[in-house]
């Protein structure tokens, strides 16, 4: 008996749209039975009025059927394991990309980056205390689930005649396609993949290609963008963009002011013009921690088209082993390494890793991969 898979859809999840690419794939294949309805249906199936009435950041609400069994699901991409949604309580299964195991296994506040102070720490050691007072008791519903993964819309600039073929086209396949209409987000999601996939064949052009903004901890962030505009002095092919503004102070993570001095942009090299192709094009992807240690999504393109990585240590865990890729994690303030690292790469060696990073992001974070363990799990 095949299962079905139910998605209640409203307008703040695309972060789960590996997922969502991966059901629908698993549909097509006649291996399960996948539909869509609007959030609003969401009542008919367990969830609450206040579910059923909103948008959720990062958070989607899918239903399993399969014979007499129902199972109630909530997948959430939020920033990090500090914002578990209170609608844990009402699914049988939480999937969570934020997933923190001293917060979720320990129930405690989890060891956090070496250069981080009380100062950077306090807001959310009181965040902590709170979600695993009130919403402890439902840890157990918790699964692993992945990084959030590369951004999967597909932008398409159209003028007027386009855009009415493209409406009477979904017409089309509206009135073809009854249980499939879901079928039209299918095709921009496999462009957009194709797309992505080709980026691996990029050339060796550039050490380190990056376009940034200061959320979480932007000491940090200015640190790193310092030390790129030192290595291109030295001779390195830096391109590197710090923009304006995005921190906020109610989170703690600035309570230095002497950022106030900082020039913002911070600019190095060459301008960034097609962000994704040169981030391809580089010897190695360097990202500072995510906004509340949460994953950052261009990470996860810069493994997807396979060249090494280094970042923060990482405090979130992935429900596979994330040293199957070439990561090199940091704890360093200055960013020290980055030199050593930059230095030991060699364009043979740049290939081999590429090569390596290439093959296991494709057998775990695949959109085909993605969905066999979401399946598993339900099915478990």
């Amino acid at each position: 008996m095949s299962s079905e898979i139910i998605w209640l859809r409203h307008t703040h999840e695309n972060r789960n749209d590996l997922l969502r690419f991966g059901l629908m794939k698993m549909h097509l294949e006649g291996r399960i039975f996948y539909t869509e309805k609007p959030i609003h249906f969401a009542t008919l199936y367990g969830f609450s009025d206040k579910v059923a009435q909103s948008s959720h950041k990062g958070l989607s609400f899918l239903v399993l059927r399969k014979g007499r069994t129902m199972k109630r699901i909530i997948v959430d991409s939020e920033d990090s394991f500090i914002f578990t949604s209170e609608h844990i309580k009402e699914c049988d299964l939480y999937f969570c990309s934020g997933y923190n195991i001293d917060f979720f296994e320990n129930r405690q506040f989890p060891e956090c980056l070496k250069w981080q102070n009380e100062n950077d720490l306090n807001w959310y050691r009181q965040k902590v205390k709170i979600k695993i007072d009130t919403l402890g008791e439902h840890f157990n519903r918790v699964k692993k689930f992945v990084p959030i993964g590369p951004e999967m819309t597909l932008k398409i600039k159209r003028n007027f005649v386009q855009q009415r073929f493209f409406n009477i086209r979904n017409r089309i396949y509206f009135s073809l396609r009854q249980k499939t209409r879901w079928y039209h987000n299918y095709e921009q999601f496999d462009i957009r993949y194709k797309f992505l996939k080709l980026l691996r064949d990029e050339p060796l052009l550039h050490d380190i290609t990056l376009y940034d903004s200061p959320w979480g901890w932007p000491r940090h962030r200015v640190n790193l963008h310092k030390k790129l505009a030192e290595l291109a002095c030295s001779g390195y092919a830096i391109n590197s963009f710090l923009k304006k503004g995005e921190y906020k102070i109610s989170d703690g993570s600035i309570n230095d002011v002497s950022l106030h001095k900082v020039e913002l942009p911070m600019i190095t090299g060459m301008k960034i013009v097609n962000y994704e192709k040169m981030l391809a094009s580089s010897r190695v992807g360097v990202f500072a921690t995510g906004f509340h240690w949460g994953w950052r999504n261009i990470m996860m393109l810069a493994l997807m088209v396979g060249i090494p990585v280094i970042t923060d240590r990482l405090l979130l865990t992935p429900y596979f082993d994330m040293r199957g890729f070439v990561i090199f994690e940091n704890e360093d303030h200055s960013w020290l390494p980055i030199k050593t690292h930059l230095d030991k790469i060699d364009e043979e060696q740049w290939f081999e890793y590429k090569h390596q990073n290439q093959q296991y992001y494709d057998s775990v974070m695949a959109p085909e991969a993605v969905a066999e363990y979401f399946l598993n799990e339900l099915n478990d």
